[in-house]
């Protein structure tokens, strides 16, 4: 399964490549930099449910090489299809205002590449949408299964 998920990794890295070179970092589109963000704000999330999860996910795992060509697969699919299929009224990252939140909640702004429309029609929305399922069940086992997982403590950093 590694391997398969590392063989897709390099064919959307090598469809991505040359479409990244004709850019500088300044240059990307509005929506790459809002996926990011929008990344380091999941792991964030995941980090304060519990680090130690996260830590042991990305550094001693039985499933290691899997989860890191998930994670990478998770972000070259957002990023080819941030390129491929643009966030349509938004040019430029701005601070949220009332019109982008109600953009956001109305379906009118579709910050994630994965599930925006159109991407339906691209194997990497696919691919990348499997390999976050894959990352949110590891993470949510690897949470169930630790020996210091208590309930309470779960429900307490949610309230």
């Amino acid at each position: 399964v590694a391997l398969v998920g590392l063989c897709i990794n390099l064919m959307i890295l090598k469809d991505l490549a040359p479409r990244l070179s004709h850019h500088s970092v300044n240059e990307l589109p509005a929506d790459i930099w809002a996926g990011l963000i929008y990344l380091a704000a999941s792991l964030g999330t995941a980090c304060m449910i519990d680090r130690l999860a996260v830590v042991h996910m990305f550094v001693n795992a039985q499933a290691l090489p899997l989860n890191w060509i998930a994670a990478a697969g998770v972000t070259f699919a957002a990023v080819k299809l941030s390129m491929v299929n643009k966030v349509r009224n938004y040019e430029t990252v701005s601070m949220p205002n009332v019109a982008m939140a109600y953009d956001l909640v109305s379906g009118g702004l579709q910050l994630n590449a994965l599930v925006r429309d159109g991407s339906q029609w691209h194997w990497e929305a696919h691919f990348g949408n499997l390999a976050c399922i894959y990352l949110a069940t590891t993470f949510a086992f690897t949470l169930l299964s630790a020996n210091s997982f208590r309930t309470r403590q779960l429900m307490t950093k949610s309230a």
